[in-house]
């Protein structure tokens, strides 16, 4: 059987084809909206009527207007420059103009100098604003009083300037307290200082330690140089030592030893090998003519014999006179050595006592020039504070105030409020306070509104969208479909579905029945609706179909098709009935339907009986389909234990009522139990909504002309 994943394109089930998914994931965010816009109508009259209210209740204000400028501040120093203030100048001001120190002493100036309009119980606030792209501040009072309002922006301009000008004239008193401070602290460490050099110059004589230093620098350069030499003379000793030993170890040939003795050309034993190789040449010239035996013959070889006993002599005694000449070289080269190592063991101290003669002399003059340098550094310290002593007078007594007052306060005029837009602005208010109310609530809720809050994968995805219909209320469920029915858009959602079902399980050779289990996360999500028309459609079509009601709790197809209960499938898995007492049979003539019988609590045991199995292998003889309407997943363990049967199991979901938690956790139980999930049924979908817009054609197309 191909897996339902494997879908032939015709019969793929999309959205909206002509859509991309970013704009379906948007009308996903924005159908809560759609769906809830009425809470926003209570937040809106509420907060327009606040603001209105508000407003209303205020008394008459009048406003008066002026302006300052900034202006450019001329320095003159030592190298005289015109400075502007940088732009966060603006900011500070205008924080210093609305400060309570300000405002507080605005206030009683006012009273000093207009103590009538003062007792009237007047107010005013000051506001200043930077204007844009200019050095120029916007200011702005406003109060109950006309003249009370355009007198204190006055009085709050020439305080400010007043307050600006005393806190630099205290700025600068005070910095000149701090640099005098300073000043003394820097006469007391230089007047250290210089006793500290005196000190050392009496204790020590500077030129003669420089001198000494620089007359042990140059020894210890010598005498190093000196030791160097006897570590390589000490060097070439014990490697010359090394090779004698290597050289002892190998046995010296006798060919070694003639050859040097050659070297000496008169001695005893160079006439002894001429003499010898003399007798071998006439030896080996008589033995061509003369017998071995030849007394001729016997002299030559008794001759030679004598004189190899006397060459051997001879090596003897070059042996003996190399080995007194080498013990002789050994000797010396031994006190050499010790002398050596002598001399080496008198510069190192040497060198040792100059290197700390040198580090105590550079030790001194080095804090000779600590001080001396700690001593320039402060007084430059100092001439730089009374440099800085001029430029802070006169600052003090020089500078200007680089803002001035350009217009004085306008007089004052009432301020009216438009009531209609700061009405309109509370409304606004409240429409936000609504439609963040719904995002949240939208966002913290799992109800399944569109397919996009399914919990999709690769072997759950939305196959069908049933629309929402209306019918009668009071009977509590949907009619059936007929063959004639006029609910166009309801028909062709079963259509489908069924054709999606034909797809994917077409009828076999061996004429074997399909079964399809149609199932539920939880109760009133439209299973036993979807299982009943679905069953119906397949009727209609021809297929000799057989509809199972096996919620044995609470099914209800024995009251869609108004049959008896008395028999159905809880009798016939308890084995009281046989298969053909309980199969009740349609008008259509190609449905059976077996209701569920008599409730009870224990159905899972009963599904799991061996009859229960040799049942569906008589209905997989008999029918072509076998439509399951089977309790909800979440509910009873019943579906669970028919994923055996089953070769595909339809998940029904319904709009506004199932949750993503609740179909995420049936999928898991399915899954676990290998149950081969076909898809998911939309129920109860708009047919108004963008989403399902293919819907709303249904009824004028599906109308014969």
């Amino acid at each position: 059987m191909p897996p339902l994943s494997q879908l032939p394109s015709s019969f793929e089930m999309t959205k909206n084809d002509s859509e991309s998914s970013i704009g379906a994931s948007v009308r996903s965010y924005l159908l809560p909206f759609v769906r809830y816009w009425w809470v926003c109508i209570p937040f809106i009259i509420a907060s327009s009527y606040y603001k209105y209210y508000q407003l209303s209740k205020l008394p008459i204000t009048y406003s008066s207007k002026a302006e300052m400028m900034l202006m450019g501040q001329l320095a003159i120093a030592e190298n005289s420059y015109y400075r502007e203030y940088h732009a966060n100048f603006f900011g500070n001001e205008a924080e210093l103009m609305h400060s309570p120190i300000v405002r507080d002493q605005a206030i009683e100036r006012m009273k000093a100098l207009y103590p009538q309009i003062v007792a009237k119980g007047g107010w005013a606030n000051v506001q200043a604003i930077p204007r844009k792209d200019s050095s120029t501040f916007d200011l702005s009072a406003s109060g109950n009083d006309p003249e009370y309002t355009r007198l204190f922006l006055d009085i709050s301009m020439e305080t400010y300037l007043s307050y600006r000008d005393q806190s630099r004239k205290s700025r600068t008193d005070l910095t000149l307290n701090q640099i005098n401070i300073e000043i003394a602290r820097l006469e007391r460490e230089i007047q250290n200082e210089e006793d500290e050099i005196q000190n050392f110059k009496t204790t020590n004589n500077v030129i003669f330690i420089q001198e000494q230093a620089s007359s042990a620098s140059s020894s210890l350069v010598g005498i190093k140089k000196q030791l160097e030499d006897r570590y390589d003379q000490l060097k070439m000793i014990q490697l010359r030592k090394k090779n004698e030993q290597k050289t002892a170890e190998v046995t010296i040939p006798d060919d070694t030893l003639t050859s040097d003795a050659l070297a000496q050309v008169n001695s005893p034993m160079f006439n002894a090998l001429q003499r010898m190789q003399q007798l071998k040449s006439e030896q080996a010239r008589f033995s061509k003519v003369l017998r071995d035996v030849h007394p001729k013959m016997k002299y030559f070889e008794n001759e030679i014999k004598q004189i190899e006993t006397n060459i051997e002599v001879y090596k003897r005694q070059f042996i003996t006179e190399a080995t007194k000449r080498a013990e002789v070289l050994k000797v010396e080269e031994k006190k050499r050595e010790e002398n050596l190592n002598l001399e080496i063991e008198y510069f190192s101290t040497l060198v040792e006592s100059k290197e700390k003669e040198c580090v105590e002399l550079s030790r001194k003059l080095g804090e000779f020039e600590r001080m001396n340098s700690r001593l320039e550094r402060k007084k430059q310290l100092r001439n730089q504070k009374l440099s800085s002593i001029e430029g802070v007078n006169f600052a003090k007594n020089v500078v200007v105030e680089p803002i001035s007052i350009v217009k004085f306060a306008t007089p004052a005029s009432a301020v009216r409020v438009d009531l209609f837009k700061e009405t309109v602005n509370g409304g606004l208010i409240g429409l936000g306070i609504g439609l963040s109310i719904i995002f949240v609530f939208s966002r913290w809720t799992t109800t399944v509104y569109t397919e996009h809050d399914l919990p999709i994968n690769d072997k759950a995805k939305p196959i069908a969208y049933i629309p929402r219909i209306n019918f009668h209320k009071a009977k509590g469920r949907v009619p059936l479909l007929t063959p004639d029915d006029n609910r166009y858009a309801f028909m062709e959602a079963f259509r489908n579905l069924r054709s999606y079902i034909l797809a994917d399980y077409p009828i076999q050779k061996n004429n074997r029945a399909q079964f399809i289990s149609v199932t539920s996360a939880i109760p009133s999500e439209g299973k036993s609706t979807v299982s009943s028309n679905l069953a119906l459609l397949f009727a209609y079509s021809g297929h000799k179909t057989l509809l199972i009601d096996a919620d044995m709790r609470q099914g209800t197809q024995h009251k869609s098709f108004n049959l008896e209960n008395k028999k159905g499938l809880t009798e016939l898995l308890q084995g009281k009935i046989e298969i053909k007492d309980c199969i009740q049979h349609n008008a259509t003539g190609e449905l059976d339907i077996i209701t569920r019988g008599e409730a009870m609590m224990n159905s899972s045991e009963l599904l799991l009986t061996n009859y229960c199995r040799s049942m569906f292998k008589e209905f997989e003889s008999r029918y072509d389909y076998i439509i399951i309407d089977t309790p909800p997943v979440m509910a009873t363990d019943d579906v669970a234990n028919l994923v055996n049967y089953v070769d595909a199991i339809f998940i029904v979901a319904r709009i506004s009522l199932s949750t993503r938690k609740t179909l995420a956790s049936a999928l898991r139980m399915l899954n676990t139990r290998h149950g081969k999930i076909g898809g998911f049924v939309l129920n109860s979908c708009d047919a108004t909504s963008t989403d399902y817009y293919r819907y709303k054609y249904y009824g004028n197309y599906g109308k014969a002309k």
